[in-house]
């Protein structure tokens, strides 16, 4: 089993810029496109804000990978085709786990919780030399597509 966690970067950043209209667009956007790479083994959900989860079973670390690649280029498809002046990123965190270890799904999402705070924080370290080296980075910010499980 696989617990993902997706959290949409620069939301605030959507927000205080072009208003929470626009963040709305952003979050329900996010949310097609994780519905969009689910296929019949994933279950997904927004729990609240920009935070998605979704539960896959019956996986490998390789299939885990393939819906990580699926979604990131989604992900990249969509901003390609944009006409907004910003680009719609996200962190993801993967926790994979032996359905017979006896956890609850809290204990699955703590570990993909963890994982994906991990990447958002590379993220905005990469963003942060990439703002620093060319200002209008602001406006399209850097994408970044993160390694599964790291």
């Amino acid at each position: 089993m696989a617990a993902f966690v997706i959290d949409m970067d620069k939301l605030k950043q959507i927000n205080d810029v072009y208003g929470h209209t626009e963040g709305d667009f952003a979050i329900k956007t996010l949310g097609r496109i994780i519905s969009d790479c689910c296929t019949e083994n994933e279950i997904a959900g927004r729990t609240g804000g920009d935070e998605f989860y979704v539960f896959a079973f019956g996986y490998s670390e390789e299939k885990a990978k393939q819906f990580e690649k699926r979604f990131y280029d989604a992900l990249d498809a969509f901003n390609r085709s944009l006409n907004k002046p910003y680009d719609l990123y996200a962190s993801i965190g993967i926790y994979m786990a032996d359905i017979s270890f006896h956890a609850s799904p809290e204990d699955y999402l703590k570990q993909a919780d963890e994982r994906m705070y991990t990447m958002k924080r590379e993220h905005k370290k990469r963003s942060a030399e990439k703002n620093n080296s060319d200002p209008a980075a602001i406006i399209r910010p850097l994408r970044v597509r993160s390694p599964c499980g790291a």
